[in-house]
């Protein structure tokens, strides 16, 4: 009698976004699971870990909101600081002193280490995170070293999704088995090596350039300059990200469709149901397109007659 050939592993990889981000990419495991794709690895970095951890736990991303514990307050502290800051910065370039110019670049400097808590962050998945999980990882970067960290089953989860959404200058470094973390999103987009092991991968990236005309963004001003520089790193990274897996291997790759979601501020609360549709159609749209690879794992994609709407 000949075996019975088990299932092909689908391997998850979620990389960050912030908010929009986060609601995004549950949008999009949610198309995943009502395709009646089993999902068996997931990795995630920054909202994404967030994401993965949930997902890994059988729990639907998209009926939570763990940002919502964190008092997002802080755009409004940022402005301020922002005004401040630079206003400072303008008047030591005014004094003809060094002495009086170095004593106000360290005031500038000795700011606060952070602009928000993420502490609500962690306590909300020590609460929900309550049976075990698949195999799950997640990322973050050692500010120390700049070395990457994987955590994973047998780490404290909820301590490391709150590390990998450490966003630098946003909130402090989280202290974790002694190593200071932040942000994974500092040395890498998506860390789809952790589930290299898998027969198949998916990785889901939110954030995306947005084509726009010649000259645009140089007239949008120095924050819309820096954006996209940091979307343009991040294509980078995510392409080097992929070749660091085996050439052989099948990645499907999900992005917004609409760019124009993303392309918006991806801390804006207002905009979880939009991410959540988004993620959703733009995953339902690139899994058919996509049915070709899944034969050749075995895997047959059953779309539902309806598609789920958010609202």
């Amino acid at each position: 009698m000949s075996e019975k050939k088990s299932a092909a592993a689908i391997g998850v990889a979620l990389a960050g976004g912030g908010i929009t981000g986060y609601f995004f990419e549950s949008g999009s495991i949610c198309a995943m699971l009502d395709c009646g794709l089993s999902l068996n690895i997931f990795s995630g970095i920054s909202a994404g870990a967030a994401v993965a951890a949930l997902a890994a736990h059988d729990l639907p991303p998209h009926t939570y909101d763990p940002f919502s514990y964190v008092k997002l307050h802080y755009f409004r502290d940022m402005n301020k600081l922002s005004v401040i800051l630079y206003g400072l910065f303008g008047a030591a370039l005014m004094l003809k002193s060094k002495k009086q110019r170095e004593s106000l670049y360290e005031f500038c400097f000795r700011a606060p280490k952070n602009l928000l808590s993420l502490k609500p962050l962690e306590i909300f998945f020590t609460q929900t995170l309550t049976n075990n999980p698949k195999e799950l990882y997640i990322t973050a970067t050692n500010i120390d070293t700049g070395e990457e960290k994987v955590f994973t089953n047998k780490d404290n989860i909820p301590k490391a999704v709150r590390a990998s959404c450490s966003f630098p200058g946003i909130a402090k470094p989280t202290v974790l088995n002694g190593g200071h973390y932040v942000d994974a999103i500092v040395s890498c987009t998506a860390n789809i090596k952790a589930v290299a092991h898998s027969d198949l991968i998916i990785c889901v990236n939110p954030i995306t350039l947005t084509p726009v005309p010649t000259g645009h963004i140089s007239e949008r001003g120095i924050f819309k300059i820096f954006d996209q520089s940091f979307r343009t790193l991040n294509r980078v990274r995510l392409e080097a990200d992929m070749q660091k897996v085996e050439k052989n291997k099948d990645i499907i790759l999900i992005e917004p469709c609409n760019c124009q979601i993303m392309s918006k501020n991806p801390m804006r609360k207002d905009l979880r149901l939009e991410a959540l549709q988004s993620g959703y159609d733009c995953t339902m749209k690139i899994l058919s397109e996509s049915v070709d690879i899944f034969k050749k794992h075995g895997i047959t994609i059953n779309r539902p007659a309806d598609k789920r709407s958010f609202d």
